[in-house]
């Protein structure tokens, strides 16, 4: 399958060599051919039809950023596109890129329909594999149980009972996890902590999944760069303490 898959791109439309391809899961590589036929065997941004790369989200809603699966490849792109992509993404977030002499090429509509394409794709292959996992009877109690936020949220007699004033786009993108207060911050990072202690205690020579050791990496980063901060607020909050005990103490010694 994997050789049949191949043939059906044009010679040099990918960067990628056959051994790389070889090494793909099929159902990326059934979905690299059909973005290919979708974008007309050439670059989603512009008319270059050979060495085109797999972009893919790195930090996706559903699975992994660190290796290509069906929930994270966006589309087939040069490597130029690929750069200005880049680019648009870390201004649009306000992030540091480095360049700044230098502007993205890549337009608001053409950015927001090649996201648009991808996110809804992903969504249909998560409710797909969705409703196999569940039975289709279930599934369809899930969906009709889902479709009465929309009811609610829209229908316009029904806005004033609707039982949230916030967070209904997490809740129907299924983004429950969305952390919003400095106590939901430590609520999870406690729980991270209790986790990997359970599983030491279990098992001497347990070592976190693959999977966890980005997210462990950010979360030792973020802490550790935080560390001198809180550490002087603590030493301040002990010191307004001391000073507050202080004029007790001379008055119950007098």
């Amino acid at each position: 399958m994997s050789w049949a898959l191949w043939n059906k791109l044009p010679r040099g439309l990918l960067k990628k060599q056959f051994k790389a391809w070889d090494r793909l899961g099929p159902d990326v590589k059934r979905l690299v051919v059909r973005l290919a036929e979708e974008q007309k065997f050439k670059c989603v941004h512009c008319p270059r039809e050979r060495n085109l790369i797999i972009e893919h989200d790195h930090d996706p809603i559903f699975g992994t950023g660190d290796r290509l699966t069906a929930f994270n490849i966006r589309g087939l792109v040069c490597q130029r596109c690929n750069w200005h992509l880049m680019i648009y993404e870390k201004d649009l977030n306000g992030e540091y890129r480095g360049f700044d002499d230098v502007s993205s090429y890549i337009s608001d509509s053409e950015w927001e329909t090649y996201i648009y394409a991808y996110d809804t794709r992903v969504v249909r292959l998560y409710e797909s594999q969705l409703e196999e996992r569940m039975g289709t009877l279930k599934y369809l109690k899930r969906r009709i149980f889902l479709d009465k936020f929309d009811d609610w949220k829209e229908w316009g007699p029904r806005k004033r009972t609707y039982p949230w004033l916030w967070g209904f786009d997490e809740i129907k993108e299924r983004r429950r996890n969305i952390i919003r207060t400095p106590e939901q911050f430590f609520k999870v990072l406690a729980a991270i902590a209790e986790y990997i202690k359970n599983q030491i205690a279990k098992d001497p020579g347990w070592r976190p999944p693959q999977e966890m050791m980005p997210m462990l990496g950010r979360i030792v980063e973020f802490v550790e760069g935080l560390w001198p901060e809180i550490e002087e607020r603590y030493k301040a909050l002990q010191a307004g303490r001391s000073e507050a005990v202080q004029p007790s103490v001379v008055a119950a010694t007098a």
